[in-house]
């Protein structure tokens, strides 16, 4: 009866973790004062699901810094991200659709404003 109901749990988070939210086809982001260009997804998928989109430009808030971006690179993890597998990578980033739309996490560029309680790095 315990097998049966482990079975029935695992199989049904199985489920879930496996579920795709439909690609919103545009998104309104229509947006006042300053904005960047960014690649999104809004949906898992292959990387045709990449967007290029105008943002709204982040604040650096208190313990972070805002960098301009002048390269990036696409590792295995972005892959990873951007499929939503293995489907336990849905667990961090979100069921169905991604959480936070934006893609990447190794870059360079220039410091361009920096948080509340930030002392090593300084704009420029």
């Amino acid at each position: 009866m315990i097998a049966l109901l482990v079975a029935l749990g695992v199989a049904a988070l199985a489920l879930v973790l496996r579920h795709d939210s439909p690609c919103p086809t545009t998104a309104d982001r229509s947006e006042t004062g300053a904005s960047m260009q960014a690649f999104v997804y809004r949906c898992y998928g292959s990387p045709q699901v990449l967007k290029l989109e105008s943002l709204a430009k982040p604040s650096a808030g208190a313990g972070e810094i805002l960098v301009r971006v002048r390269a990036a690179s696409v590792n295995p993890i972005d892959w990873h991200y951007l499929r939503g597998t293995p489907y336990l990578v849905r667990a961090d980033s979100g069921i169905g659709a991604p959480h936070n739309p934006r893609v990447g996490g190794d870059f360079a560029g220039a410091v361009e404003a920096v948080g509340a309680d930030v002392t090593h790095f300084h704009p420029g």
